[in-house]
Parts: structure tokens; sequence; C-alpha cells
């Protein structure tokens, strides 16, 4: 009997979801399980907060896809099109940027959802986003280099907008970072910068 193919398209939590559900189908020859994902990572999210701070290292929330998806088949590929009538995934492959495609049996669409950057004005040009791995790290970088500019001046409005942390989302990870970046502040003032009072960095959660 020939195993029916479930294509698993994103890889986030659901994914891993869907790869520890079907693990013994998988492993009987039941399901063949493939994972389409454009990183070959898979980022816990839970631990942002803490990277983002400096407390963890950005490796520790970094997990290979093809070891955290196991036994699934990892392709790495932009989704482009889904033809449901034919039950064809329609992708473009990270490895050369040509297209391809691959026909499933059952499918699960998991590939997130866009974030919300409309709300203020100049968020999106000028924002780092959660989401998105590459901000996570510019921002862990970002945040002591505001703090090193701050020391550097004596322009009282130059150093309140350099101390101050708008944060867009009170949901789980916009109160973590936000907990976080207060601990931060008060650690790296008394630590590395005496010049800048705790007073003068504000942590605003919108």
């Amino acid at each position: 009997m020939k195993a029916r193919r479930v294509v698993v398209l994103g890889g986030g939590y659901c994914a891993l979801y869907a790869c520890s559900r079907f693990r013994r189908a998988v492993k009987r020859g039941k399901i063949e399980l493939i994972v389409i994902t454009k990183e070959n990572f898979h980022i816990w999210h839970g631990f942002i907060g803490e990277m983002i701070a400096g407390k963890i290292s950005p490796r520790n929330i970094l997990t290979p896809a093809r070891r955290v998806f196991a036994p699934a088949k990892v392709i790495l590929g932009i989704i482009n099109r889904i033809d449901r009538g034919n039950k064809l995934i329609h992708f473009t492959r990270e490895v050369d940027g040509l297209p391809d495609d691959i026909e499933y049996d059952d499918l699960i669409i998991s590939i997130g959802t866009r974030q919300n950057t409309g709300s203020f004005p100049g968020l999106e040009q000028h924002g780092y986003k959660l989401k998105e791995w590459e901000h996570c790290f510019q921002l862990r970088n970002h945040i002591p280099r505001m703090f090193e500019l701050a020391s550097s001046t004596s322009d009282a409005e130059e150093r309140k907008a350099m101390l101050t942390f708008f944060i867009a989302g009170g949901g789980f990870s916009g109160t973590e970072v936000a907990g976080e970046l207060g601990v931060l502040a008060k650690k790296i003032t008394k630590r590395d910068y005496a010049e800048i009072d705790r007073s003068e960095v504000r942590v605003v959660l919108s």
C-alpha cells in the first residue's frame, strides 16, 4: 500500500506538532511527511526576549530544521501557489531559485500571519519585527548601541530619544521583551553606563 503523502507548509509550531503526531505512522510507512519551509532552522520564540536582552546566545533559540522536524523530509523553498484542484504545491527552490512542484494527498497550511505594522507611523520603515530572525539579531545589537550613543551626548532630547524603546503589541512576545528590557536597563546602567540614570530609560508598551 502506497504511503499517504502529507505536506506541511511552514516551519513553525504547527509543523512541530504534525511531525510529533505522525512520527509513528511515518516509521511504519503509512505516511510520507514533507515540510516545506524557507529557513533551515526553527526559532523558539519563547526565548526571543532573553536573547534580545543578552541573557542567552542566539544559537540557543535556533534548532536545525532537519533535526527538529524528523522524521519528516525537509524541503527549503518559498511557496508560490496552491493548486487545490490537482493537489499540487508550486514553490521556488532555495537551492537554485528554480520553480518546482510537489503533489500531496493531505495539506497542512501553517505559514503564519503577517505582522500589522500600519498602526503606528514609521513602524514599517524603522521597526524591528520579532517574527524575523534577522531583525531579532539586529535588535540585540541595536539596544546596547543606543546606550553607547546616549552616553556620549549631553543633549537631553537626544538622550531621551535614544533611551526610549517603543514596543508595538502587548501580547506574549511584546510583554516579555518589555520586561526583559526593564531588567536590562537596570543592570546595564549600574554596571556599564554609570553616566546614565535608570530613570532616563523608558520602555513603552502599546
